[in-house]
C-alpha cells in the first residue's frame, strides 16, 4: 500500500486507502492468489493502518513534527495479525478458534465476558500473544474495575 501510494504521489496522483484497497482487490486473484489462504482481515487491515499512519503524519505536520509513514524493518518490528471479532470463537474457555489456524490453547481464560470486537495476535521471539478488544456491559465493567478514579480538583 505504501509503495503504491508513493508511486502515485510522485506522479501527482492522490489516492485514498479505499481506492488503493479497491485496486489491490482487483488484482489479488491473478497476482496474489495466496491471500485467499488467510482471513480477509489480513489484506484489509494494512490499508486501514496506512490510512491511520497518514492521518497521524498530517496531524503531526501541523504541529511542526515529521512522522512520515515508513516501511517496517524486519529487525525492529514484530509480526502481528488482526482478526475481526466475528471470525473468532472460544472452545471450552481454554481454546481460541482462529480462522485458517484452528484451535490455539490459551495460557489463561478471557477475563471479561462480552462481545469480542477484535483480536490481534502478535509474535515476539518465539512466543505468541493474543490481545482482545472486548465490549462489556456496565455491570461487568463495575465488577472488574472496582477502584474509584480520584480526580484532582486543585484550585489556584
Amino acid at each position: 500500500g505504501l509503495a503504491k501510494w508513493q508511486e502515485y504521489y510522485k506522479q501527482g496522483i492522490k489516492k485514498s486507502h479505499l481506492e488503493l484497497k479497491k485496486e489491490f482487490n482487483a488484482i489479488k486473484k491473478e497476482q496474489f492468489p495466496f491471500v485467499y489462504e488467510v482471513s480477509k482481515y489480513a489484506t484489509q487491515q494494512p490499508f486501514l493502518n496506512l490510512n491511520f499512519a497518514f492521518q497521524a503524519f498530517f496531524r503531526d505536520l501541523k504541529k511542526g513534527k515529521v512522522s512520515y509513514p515508513k516501511f517496517k524493518k524486519k529487525r525492529e518490528s514484530f509480526g502481528s495479525y488482526y482478526i475481526g471479532g466475528d471470525q473468532v470463537s472460544f472452545k471450552k474457555e481454554k481454546y481460541l478458534k482462529v480462522p485458517n489456524l484452528g484451535l490455539v490453547k490459551m495460557r489463561e481464560k478471557l477475563r471479561f465476558e462480552g462481545k469480542i470486537n477484535s483480536v490481534t495476535i502478535s509474535q515476539k521471539a518465539n512466543k505468541f500473544f493474543a490481545s482482545f478488544s472486548v465490549e462489556i456491559n456496565e455491570e461487568n465493567f463495575h465488577k472488574t474495575h472496582k477502584k474509584v478514579l480520584n480526580t484532582d480538583n486543585c484550585l489556584g
